[in-house]
């Protein structure tokens, strides 16, 4: 008895029933037995993805098995070859090689072939290659058309105020769209209209999600609801590029709002900083710097009412003062709340301690390596135009061009990136002091990327034997001993 397992992958416009059926007829021709012990049934399967990637869960599974011996000695069926892989060579020749170290072999249900590492499969493998690109190429200039033809866009969740496929409004959400782009023409903040719409019982969206001030911005100012086809990327229309997420056809659905109006939103919003966590700009100098030395939480703002300073202690004159300070926010998971100074005298103290290390810092040298990045860069420039030559005088293949575009073209961003990293935000200590608090703030971080900040006694007073510096304290921040 001749034990055996199956991987099925379905992808857009196949099935698994095909698969199953040609891979049953298979082992009942040959007298195989399929192991539920193993897969999910004695299947390894992926659904709805692309043979050419490498993050296929029923693949990778199946692979481990492989290589770890749980398969020595099974046939592993599939329907055909693309099943296992469209992609680089080296990935089909990685399961075809750990197939026969384990003793697995891999036999085509539809044909009978076996699947191993030798000419044949070679071929269609290449051939499974470039017919994935070009249908890639082909899906991907489809979506253009359909986009330049104004037709609806596809998707498999149905957008907030309409019904699938665009056919009808729905008119209850388009009233909420409308509400809110009312609020933000009356100066309401991004933040209260969706306090306000939850409050309303009106945030929810489709598939169950729950509207955030992210959502609600992007929802504002999409021309999908004025009825406009917009693209994932740029076009260049008669001569005329059109970047992203602008109108480039008159959709044929109905529209919620006009162009107008989402033009106007779009001006509105413009001004206004995002909410998500990733594009959120600290409102004080040192947040984000800033920690609690006593439990590691980074520390925020508040204000504390104390009497004021400088005054005999009993004086019946001493007025209230409102003090910003730094606080150690005892409401986050894990804070202690142990720790407030003085926010003013605090950044204060930063500010000059980061204009005297500027000072003492060495003067860029000019040009040394910038010019050796733009050397690099050029160089792999170069290399895509050999490359592109080669190929025009059918010296190399189309793939072998594109994997040497590819690996230059990431090189070339790599350097581009390093290069900007290199750079202080601020590198002289007058214009340090003329900076606007983002470029003063990215310069503090540069140079002591987290500070600490003592837990001492009570009050708010600061005093800068309180901050712990990393690599050896205060005394090397301030450059003495």
């Amino acid at each position: 008895m001749q034990r055996c397992v199956r991987y099925y992958r379905k992808s857009s416009g196949d099935d698994f029933a095909t698969q199953e059926m040609r891979c049953g007829q298979y082992e009942a021709r040959m007298g195989l037995t399929l192991d539920p012990s193993l897969g999910e049934s004695g299947v390894y399967q992926d659904a709805n993805i692309s043979g050419g990637r490498d993050d296929r869960k029923g693949y990778n599974a199946l692979l481990a098995d492989i290589v770890t011996g749980k398969l020595k000695g099974y046939f592993l069926i599939v329907r055909d070859q693309e099943r296992l892989t469209r992609g680089e060579s080296s990935r089909f020749e990685e399961v075809a090689y750990n197939a026969e170290k384990s003793g697995v072999r891999i036999f085509d249900a539809t044909t009978g072939r076996e699947i191993k590492d030798d000419l044949t499969s070679g071929v269609l493998a290449v051939i499974a290659r470039q017919d994935r690109k070009r249908t890639s190429i082909l899906i991907s200039n489809n979506k253009e058309l359909r986009a330049l033809q104004g037709t609806t866009p596809r998707s498999s969740h149905r957008r907030f105020g309409y019904a699938h496929g665009y056919t009808q409004i729905v008119w209850e959400e388009a009233k909420t769209w409308r509400r809110a782009r009312r609020w933000v023409l009356a100066g309401w903040s991004l933040h209260r209209i969706v306090q306000a719409l939850r409050r309303r019982g009106e945030a929810t969206m489709t598939a169950g999600s729950q509207l955030d001030i992210s959502r609600l911005k992007r929802m504002l100012v999409d021309y999908t609801y004025a009825a406009w086809r917009v693209f994932s990327r740029d076009l260049e229309i008669n001569g005329v590029a059109v970047p992203k997420g602008q109108p480039i056809a008159k959709g044929t659905w109905p529209a919620i709002a006009t162009r107008e109006e989402i033009d106007e939103l779009r001006e509105i919003l413009a001004g206004k900083k995002s909410y998500h966590p990733g594009g959120k700009e600290a409102k004080r100098l040192l947040l984000g710097v800033l920690v609690c030395d006593e439990c590691g939480t980074k520390l925020s703002t508040g204000y504390v009412i104390q009497l004021q300073r400088g005054l005999r202690y009993g004086s019946k004159d001493r007025p209230k003062v409102k003090y910003f300070v730094y606080k150690c926010d005892k409401q986050k998971p894990w804070a202690c709340g142990g720790v407030a100074r003085d926010g003013m005298t605090l950044d204060r103290f930063m500010v000059n301690l980061t204009y005297e290390a500027l000072k003492r810092l060495p003067r860029p040298v000019g040009g040394s390596k910038p010019a050796n990045q733009r050397k690099l860069i050029e160089q792999a420039k170069d290399k895509i135009a050999e490359a592109r030559a080669a190929y025009k005088a059918d010296q190399i293949g189309l793939d072998d061009f594109v994997d040497v575009r590819n690996e230059m073209t990431e090189r070339i961003v790599e350097l581009a990136r390093s290069s900007e990293a290199e750079a202080m935000p601020i590198d002289s200590a007058d214009a340090f002091l003329g900076a606007d608090m983002d470029s003063q703030r990215d310069t503090i971080r540069r140079l002591w990327p987290v500070i600490g900040l003592k837990k001492a006694g009570k009050g708010v007073r600061f005093k800068p034997d309180q901050l712990v510096f990393p690599d050896g304290g205060f005394e090397n921040a301030e450059g003495h001993k």
